[in-house]
């Protein structure tokens, strides 16, 4: 893994996400936005070897903690514990079909809003003020988006020093 254009990437990623740069593509009155740092956690713990896997999780959720005002290290084990169970999928399953890799970035980001929302009541100041019904959208749109994101990630994969997949 390239880790400078990684980090360049990572940063540039964030700021879109955060700076509310996706508000053109918006949906309804909860202003629903696909997540894009879930999208990328997703393909870097499924293209990536198991050791660059676990590191580009905790350092996307790290950026995650950097732009939110969730307790700082919630987003950082969220996605560090699901980007570890990621690392171990089978990568054929990814390449198969569209409707996989959909179903699959579905399951991980309700797997992360879920596992936050355990940690979340852990920490004095109770920062869980998302409704489940935006999570839930959220994290259909995040999935639709990456199923159609992958072939760009795809695509630039080289850049990271990963394989390029057969997609």
């Amino acid at each position: 893994m390239r880790w400078f254009t990684f980090i360049t990437i990572l940063i540039i990623i964030t700021v879109v996400n955060a700076a509310n740069a996706l508000n053109f593509i918006a949906v309804g009155p909860l202003n629903v936005r696909p997540d894009l740092l879930i999208i990328t956690l997703v393909f870097f713990a499924v293209n990536s070897n198991s050791r660059d896997a676990i590191i580009a999780s905790f350092l996307i959720g790290f950026a995650v903690d950097c732009s939110t005002t969730a307790p700082m290290g919630l987003y950082m084990i969220c996605f560090g514990v699901t980007g570890a169970i990621a690392s171990r999928m089978k990568r054929e399953w990814f390449e198969e079909m569209i409707v996989s890799r959909f179903v699959i970035i579905f399951v991980i980001s309700i797997a992360i809003h879920a596992l936050a929302a355990l940690i979340a009541p852990l920490n004095q100041d109770g920062n869980g003020t998302e409704s489940i019904n935006f999570l839930c959208l959220q994290s259909l749109y995040t999935a639709l988006a990456g199923a159609l994101l992958w072939y760009l990630f795809a695509a630039a994969a080289p850049i990271f020093g990963i394989e390029r997949s057969r997609t």
